[in-house]
């Protein structure tokens, strides 16, 4: 016969007195009250698992926070949800778990994950670039939706903020800080911060207005580019400036670009130069997902004998022109741009230009080189309008842009030598 367990009462609780052990005092059904040899009174309630059948005990709190009618109604509701084959213990531990879950969303803000985000990608790019990321963000993004946890962030909010962009004007950093947004959830993502990239399904015709095409100052007459390639001759600045100068009208390519090429990156033996994807401003989308792709920039021999003669001076470091202050940055984004203003050419010709002019004159001589326009629009690295087109193999037309780029070379060394 199962012996009778005689109910407690306040005065049997609040004068329960330690011993050497601790020990137990049943109220029953379950509900105990374990007296610590310290004198420490914890409710305990006793059962057997729904699930698996075996006893297993529950902490419901301390006497006399929790007093013996709380105890009681405590016991009652867990009974119930036995009942009802629920284990409280196990229910407990789910919601521990799921409080933790929320209070790491809670930490997780915009914020954080996009500063985690530009620390991944800080070692890829320059500190001025990287300046202009962040500085983007604190502007426009983080007044908004910066302490809010990423996967509380919508659609809404970010169009929101990108319009008050555009409203000012700023066009083109409206759609620089769409892309950027989208990279730090598709990083979000990528470390399960979120389910999904909320801005991958935008068509940003239907939120932004079309980015003002650009259009940089080019001197086209043969006289005017003459003078250009002969005051690039004869400046006296900076070594490492002087060879980037010298060698920025033979490539065609992004000053951006040029100033931050690695010698790893160039091959001798091909006489060609990879541009890392990461690096170009073209992205094409291959199966669904949106990648970068390297840009190969055939080398003329006018351009290899730059090279060559440059790598006396730098080879030994990481990029081909380094900053003066450390060998393991690029020269600053202001260096070349300084250079033409020093020479007198401050709204006439500037790093950009020679793409441009570039582009002008190759167009304008198809009949004489015979290379047809996409392979001119190849060389530039141009985005694709059909994004089939788009998805192009990184060494397409090779040879034929090899050709042209030293075509490109030897028009402008004979338009040098003009009299």
């Amino acid at each position: 016969m199962a012996k009778k367990i005689v109910p407690l009462t306040d005065t049997k609780v609040k004068r329960a007195k330690p011993r050497e052990k601790g020990y137990k005092l049943f109220d029953g059904h379950g509900l105990f009250l374990w007296i610590d040899k310290k004198g420490g009174k914890l409710w305990r309630f006793k059962y057997k698992s729904p699930a698996t059948g075996k006893e297993r005990t529950y902490s419901m709190g301390r006497y006399p926070d929790i007093s013996l009618v709380s105890a009681r109604k405590r016991r009652q509701e867990l009974r119930e949800k036995i009942a009802e084959g629920i284990d409280p213990m196990e229910e407990k531990q789910s919601i521990k778990i799921k409080q933790k879950k929320e209070e790491v969303k809670r930490a997780d803000t915009f914020e954080k994950i996009a500063e985690d985000y530009l620390g991944l990608i800080a070692a890829n790019l320059s500190e001025g670039h990287l300046k202009r990321q962040r500085g983007r963000l604190e502007k426009d993004i983080y007044p908004y939706i910066g302490s809010t946890p990423i996967s509380e962030v919508s659609r809404l909010d970010i169009i929101a903020a990108i319009q008050k962009i555009e409203q000012r004007g700023a066009i083109e950093t409206a759609h620089r800080v769409f892309y950027l947004c989208s990279n730090v959830f598709k990083y979000a993502v990528t470390n399960e911060k979120i389910p999904y990239n909320i801005l991958a399904d935008i068509d940003k015709k239907h939120i932004l207005q079309s980015s003002p095409e650009k259009h940089y100052p080019v001197l086209t007459n043969p006289k005017d580019i003459k003078a250009l390639l002969a005051a690039i001759d004869g400046y006296r600045g900076e070594i490492v400036t002087r060879f980037a100068l010298k060698l920025l009208p033979y490539l065609a390519a992004r000053p951006g670009n040029v100033r931050m090429a690695k010698w790893e990156n160039i091959d001798f033996k091909k006489s060609q130069w990879a541009i890392p994807g990461e690096e170009m401003k073209v992205r094409v989308k291959r199966q669904g997902i949106d990648e970068y792709q390297p840009h190969i920039v055939p080398l003329s021999t006018q351009a290899m004998a730059i090279i060559d003669e440059l790598r006396l001076f730098t080879g030994d470091g990481i990029y081909l022109f380094p900053s003066p202050l450390s060998k393991s940055r690029p020269m600053s984004d202001n260096t070349l741009s300084a250079a033409f203003r020093r020479m007198g050419y401050k709204g006439q010709m500037n790093p950009h230009s020679f793409r441009s002019l570039f582009s002008t004159v190759a167009h304008e001589n198809i009949n004489i080189h015979g290379f047809h326009s996409d392979i001119i629009e190849r060389q530039l690295a141009h985005k694709e309008r059909n994004s089939v087109k788009a998805a192009y193999d990184h060494s397409e037309y090779l040879p034929q842009r090899k050709e042209l780029m030293q075509w490109w070379a030897d028009f402008l060394d004979g338009v040098k030598a003009e009299k």
